[in-house]
């Protein structure tokens, strides 16, 4: 640095302080006076505390970042599993909806028999209503004819014992 500060007239301005050589011997490079020293050191402590303010942010983001990559990594890791997951329950979704089919086909299937079962059942109760009409008919019947049969019994009986009460008489 080969700057020199000088007054209006070319001479050091009144108050400035020579900086020291930077060789051991020479005179000295730049001359300044003691405010532009203060600015001087004033700017260097504020690039010094941007430095270790940037410094501090590279290590918060340098933190932020490891711990971002380690989230990454989990929810990855996460999402592997969730797509595995899902793959699984797919296809227990598709068995499941195989399943389901077959069961409404079988449930088809009950049903229709379920059905002719009931028109089965509803002609054999018809059938049984009409036995069973015609037994009390035939039971009716039966017991008029077997009533008949006993009063003609008893007539014939009665008529025989008459016979024989006439024959009694008859016969000497």
């Amino acid at each position: 640095m080969s700057t020199t500060a000088e007054g209006p007239n070319g001479q050091p301005p009144r108050g400035a302080v020579s900086a020291p050589a930077l060789e051991v011997g020479r005179r000295p490079a730049v001359e300044l006076r003691l405010g532009d020293l203060r600015g001087v050191i004033d700017a260097v402590r504020k690039v010094v505390t941007d430095w270790d303010t940037f410094a501090g942010d590279v290590e918060t983001l340098t933190r932020e970042h490891a711990a971002g990559r380690a989230g990454v990594e989990r929810l990855e890791q996460e999402q592997r599993e969730l797509r595995t997951s899902l793959e699984r329950l797919r296809a227990e979704k598709d068995a499941t909806a195989q399943r389901l089919a077959e069961l409404q086909k079988a449930n088809e299937r009950l049903q229709a028999q379920h059905e002719a079962t009931a028109r089965t059942l509803a002609e054999l109760r018809a059938a049984h209503e009409g036995l069973t009409a015609q037994r009390d008919a035939g039971t009716r019947e039966l017991r008029e004819l077997r009533e008949r049969f006993d009063a003609e019994q008893r007539n014939r009986q009665e008529a025989t014992a008459g016979l024989e009460t006439l024959l009694r008489r008859l016969k000497p």
